[in-house]
């Protein structure tokens, strides 16, 4: 290194010197500073011995080993596995990895690695790297030298090299501490805010291919294929013959999400369909009502305008719920229901400086749930938005008779309002989140002591108040309740105590005269009901633990309340989180020593979806994208175990699976998200029983002795994400 002058003297001197060797290094391009590392990490590999690293390759950074490397990729070994990666997929993160790496291994790595530095102008990292290089190789004197001489002669201030714009990646006169958290940050949102296919592909994490080299066809079965049969221009597989009278009509409707070739990338669908003594299990459009694009469309752009991409659907899990919640790239929410239950299309529109990132509805439609990276606070939140469902105009007799917004419902959405956010500590871009309450519902009791209808009731009366606020149905609306936010940048977890959300809209309904007076005066001001939180901060969530999570990439919790429900955190290299959460299912005080991991269990790789399996309280499915397999798993205690495993050679690229409702007939019924393979596939996983028509009963399978049965498949213009489906009233 060339030594700093302390008198005046020497400064001429020294000017000539650094302006020689300036002059005698030309400082790379971007594309040939990458070509030098490559040759480097070939040079530093060459000798057969791994080299450790640590980069990221989907999702935080994690330690792995560069294995060996050629002119056309490099081998890197991930837990266990090598994974071929081509140069041209290397971005720029990785490539700084790549040759730190090398550089630990090989000083001349080092002169390398500045040379990238310098190709970006990150003056500081360039500086750091030619002082170890130096430090391990003293004969690289004359090299160093040279580069520092440039950078020392101005190069901050000269124009880019060839090819480049100015500031690339950069760290700037902001403070060259600051610069990589801002690099790793703007890639973040980048990939966030890429709703393309190859965006979502990445937001979505490995695939089997990235896992495996070679497809290996031969370990997925052929599940069986129910044959279609048809009579009466009524296609079905099961049942029959077609009867004239269609008996106990029964189907399932709802939303696919997509990201299409052209047009927009949410369709209706029915999921399943029983009448006229004909079952179908094959996914297709509705026979009406509309299909391709989602009829809803025009309402949310009449309401929203140019509303963006979908990003995410949601229903409450634990109940008959009519209508979605559907969140856009734009910040736009609005709803959609079904051929016979649309809603009244309630929709709001985020602030611009709120990203929107992923939602949740509690179990029972209260509240929608959506976090956000707030962009001039550089802070992850979760924006709190109350849900209404209503029968009042149109006489749906399964709703409130009145205007009730965050009571239990069965989602004939009508109205929607933004209460306001929560901060989350130590988190910026909160990637996924579950929301779950403490009761899920049993019977409503009606006045009579049978079975009731919400349209009964009229909580201007105290009577028909204390009823649901400590009589016969105290326990059909949640008291409590949490969330579970996750973070796969940041490898956090938090866990976000709902009570006082849930405990205030029972105060306020379930009480005195003067409180239900309160909530009568609803409307879009702060101070109208329901309340926003500035208005009334003590119904805020509070965040009670933040934990640290080794690549998160979905999470679950248990519906039905009490000291026995977990929360479930998956991680990507199929690792599941049992998690303790103390009084946040109860009543009690949450505190945050009770909440932690207490066990562990495994799945597939790249689990990116976890979901209920209704009708039972412990059991879960989870979709593992790095396996092309959907699993189920039950929770006993703080243990997990996996039941069961679904593969099919026509199961491409799982990402997405909801079990379906069903009225009038008995099964378990799945509907899977192929992303890769651009549809949707039907899979029954249990006996069907024609429950209402006569008990007719069919084993799953050709022979009646399968564990599973491919209903049919779905294809789409594009690549399915996600599913939402109900029962059609």
């Amino acid at each position: 290194m060339l030594p700093v002058p302390r008198s005046p003297l020497l400064v001429p001197f020294l000017f000539l010197c650094l302006s020689a060797l300036a002059a005698d290094y030309t400082p790379p391009s971007k594309a040939d500073a990458q070509k030098a590392l490559k040759e480097a990490a070939i040079e530093t590999l060459a000798s057969g011995t791994a080299v450790p690293a640590w980069m990221a390759l989907f999702g935080p950074a994690e330690k792995l080993e560069l294995v060996k490397a050629d002119e056309d990729r490099i081998a890197i070994r991930s837990r266990g596995n090598v994974l071929d990666v081509k140069w041209e997929r290397i971005e720029n993160g990785q490539w700084e990895a790549i040759g730190k790496a090398c550089a630990a291994a090989n000083p001349k790595a080092g002169l390398a690695l500045a040379d990238y530095f310098i190709a970006l102008r990150q003056t500081a990292k360039a500086d750091e790297a030619l002082a170890k290089a130096l430090e391990q190789d003293p004969g690289l004197g004359r090299e160093a030298d040279r580069r520092w001489a440039h950078l020392k002669a101005g190069a901050a201030s000269e124009k880019p090299a060839k090819g480049e714009a100015a500031g690339t990646g950069g760290d700037a006169a902001s403070g060259a501490s600051a610069a990589p958290k801002a690099v790793d940050r703007a890639a973040q949102l980048r990939e966030l805010t890429d709703f393309s296919l190859q965006g979502m592909h990445r937001r979505l994490g490995p695939d089997y291919a990235f896992y495996n080299r070679k497809s290996d066809d031969a370990a997925f079965p052929d599940i069986y294929l129910a044959p279609e049969k048809e009579e009466q221009k009524r296609r079905y597989q099961l049942g029959g013959p077609y009867t004239k009278e269609a008996g106990d009509y029964s189907s399932t409707q709802g939303q696919v999400l997509y990201v299409p070739d052209n047009g927009f990338g949410v369709d209706r669908v029915t999921i399943l369909r029983m009448d006229h003594h004909c079952f179908t299990e094959k996914p297709e459009p509705p026979w009406w009502g509309g299909f391709r694009p989602e009829p809803s469309v025009s309402e949310w752009q009449k309401a929203g305008g140019p509303i963006g991409a979908p990003i995410a659907v949601a229903r409450g899990m634990s109940t008959w719920s009519n209508c979605g919640v559907f969140l856009f790239s734009s910040g736009f929410i609005g709803t959609a229901g079904t051929c016979t239950a649309r809603g009244g299309h309630p929709s709001v529109l985020l602030p611009r400086t709120k990203l929107p990132i992923a939602l949740s509805v509690t179990p029972r439609n209260e509240f929608a749930l959506v976090t956000v990276y707030d962009s001039e606070k550089k802070q992850g939140q979760i924006a709190v938005i109350a849900l209404e469902g209503c029968g009042k105009e149109i006489g749906f007799v399964h709703e409130w008779p009145e205007h009730h917004p965050c009571l239990a419902n069965v989602a004939y959405l009508t109205n929607m309002k933004l209460l306001g956010y929560v901060d989350l500590p130590g988190m910026a871009l909160p990637t996924g989140i579950c929301g779950v309450g403490n009761h899920i519902p049993g019977r409503l009791s009606g006045r009579d002591g049978n079975a009731g209808l919400l349209r009964e009731f009229n909580l201007a009366n105290q009577g028909d108040r204390d009823n649901f606020g400590k009589g016969g149905n105290a326990q059909y609306t949640s008291s409590a309740g949490f969330a579970v936010v996750i973070s796969k940048y940041e490898n956090k977890a938090a866990f976000v105590d709902l009570q006082p959300l849930f405990q205030y809209v029972r105060e306020m309904y379930f009480t005195t005269e003067e409180n239900y007076r309160k909530t009568r005066d609803q409307g879009p001001a702060p101070n109208q009901w329901p309340y926003t939180f500035e208005h009334e901060p003590k119904w805020k969530p509070v965040v009670v633990s933040v934990q640290d999570v080794r690549e998160p990439t979905a999470a679950i919790a248990g519906m039905a309340g009490g000291e026995k429900v977990r929360a479930c955190i998956a991680s990507q290299d199929g690792t599941v989180g049992v998690y303790r959460v103390g009084g946040l299912a109860t009543e009690g005080p949450a505190k945050p020593g009770e909440i932690g991991r207490v066990g562990e269990f495994r799945i597939g790789r790249n689990p990116v979806c976890l979901n209920y399996q209704k009708g039972s309280l412990d059991s879960f499915l989870a979709v593992s994208r790095g396996d092309r397999e959907v699993c189920w798993f039950t929770i006993a205690g703080d243990q997990g175990t996996v039941t069961r495993r679904l593969r099919d050679k026509r199961m491409i690229d799982p990402v997405f699976v909801e079990m379906a409702d069903t009225h009038g007939i008995s099964t378990n019924l799945i509907t899977v998200c192929d992303f890769k393979g651009r549809k949707i596939l039907n899979y029954r996983c249990s006996e069907l029983v024609f429950a209402t028509q006569g008990g007719q009963r069919f084993p799953v399978g050709k022979d009646g002795k399968d564990e599973f049965e491919c209903g049919g498949v779905m294809e789409f213009p594009g690549s399915p994400f996600s599913v939402s489906a109900s029962n059609v009233n």
